[in-house]
């Protein structure tokens, strides 16, 4: 890029060779691969997230897992790599998990409150 504005203002030092710009079009492909593949990273890693919040059956961990499933949902989301609309629905597949993680969670605290032999 720079060699281009250089090239462009003629600011190139005399003599200097002047290294050639990719072709418009092949940089506009590379930003695209690159953020699709980090917009897939990002919601891989907001669904593992997740997947861990789901599988939660203490109050404590249920709480952290939402908290790190929200920030990584918030990220790609912040970043602009996903819409509004895939914001929406990784929130809710976040909702349905945080509702069995409560399910689980609530089961397991009346497990411990039951008397023995029960």
């Amino acid at each position: 890029m720079r060699s281009l504005i250089l090239k462009q203002n003629n600011l190139a030092p005399q003599g200097a060779p002047i290294r050639p710009v990719a072709d418009e079009i092949e940089v506009n492909e590379m930003l695209s691969k690159t953020v699709d593949e980090a917009k897939e990273r990002g919601i891989r890693r907001v669904r593992d997230e997740i997947e861990a919040l789901a599988r939660q059956f203490l109050w404590n961990e249920k709480g952290a897992y939402h908290a790190r499933a929200q920030a990584a949902l918030a990220t790609i989301y912040d970043a602009g790599l996903i819409t509004f609309e895939e914001f929406q629905t990784l929130g809710n597949e976040m909702g349905e998990a945080n509702g069995k993680a409560a399910e689980q969670a609530r089961a397991y605290s009346d497990s411990l409150d039951a008397p023995a032999g029960n």
